[in-house]
């Protein structure tokens, strides 16, 4: 395999960082586009971001000393500053025993099965397909906007609200193209699962080399 740049931990990819931003990582070999702007903060990201395309990324990481996967869609808070980039709200956390459950779903029947129902002329409907990931955490393979999605979720209450109250959804929608390219860096991440297991950081030279090379 060809050697390919990847970005060291601590140190700042040329054109991808205004100066004195503290870079995220990110190597953009893992990913079919560019590495993605650092954000501009005080704290260091001991995250991995891996790109899916849209200003969304699959990212793996420590929270709260524990480790982390994200599927989320970050912004530019500042359209005029294109190398800084902040998590949104659109996306999903998942535990390692969630992501386990996640790569384990068999969702090719019914990507298939719903990609058919948006042909034009094709007729009969479909009902979302559901899966549990647990803690109220959900992937649904559905149907919108004409276009087949499978959409992260979570459902939650409002702290404080009464269990009367209506279940209310946050996650994330992906396309496709966004699904088929999370699915190709699923080994990177367990790779770097593995290595956090084991005492390193995410951000590691010799973890970050060690998952592209699997």
């Amino acid at each position: 395999m060809a050697q390919q740049q990847i970005a060291q931990p601590g140190a700042v990819l040329p054109n991808t960082a205004s100066a004195g931003a503290t870079p995220s990582i990110v190597p953009d070999i893992l990913g079919s586009e560019g590495a993605p702007p650092s954000q501009n903060t005080n704290l260091k990201p001991h995250e991995v971001r891996l790109p899916l395309g849209d200003n969304v990324f699959l990212t793996v990481g420590m929270f709260r000393n524990k480790p982390i996967i994200n599927v989320r869609q970050f912004y530019h808070p500042d359209p005029a500053d294109v190398n800084k980039m902040r998590p949104g709200k659109k996306g999903l956390a998942l535990t390692p025993k969630q992501w386990a459950k996640l790569k384990a779903l068999p969702l090719l029947g019914a990507i298939l099965d719903a990609t058919c129902h948006t042909i034009p002329y094709y007729f009969g409907g479909i009902e979302p397909k559901m899966y549990d990931l647990g803690s109220e955490k959900y992937v649904t393979v559905q149907i919108l906007h004409g276009q087949t999605s499978i959409t992260l979720h979570q459902h939650y209450r409002p702290y404080g609200a009464p269990d009367t109250d209506p279940v209310m959804k946050r996650g994330i929608d992906l396309t496709i193209q966004q699904w088929e390219d999370l699915e190709s860096k699923m080994k990177a991440v367990d790779k770097v699962l593995e290595a956090m297991e084991n005492g390193k950081m995410p951000t590691d030279k010799d973890v970050i080399q060690s998952a592209i090379v699997y």
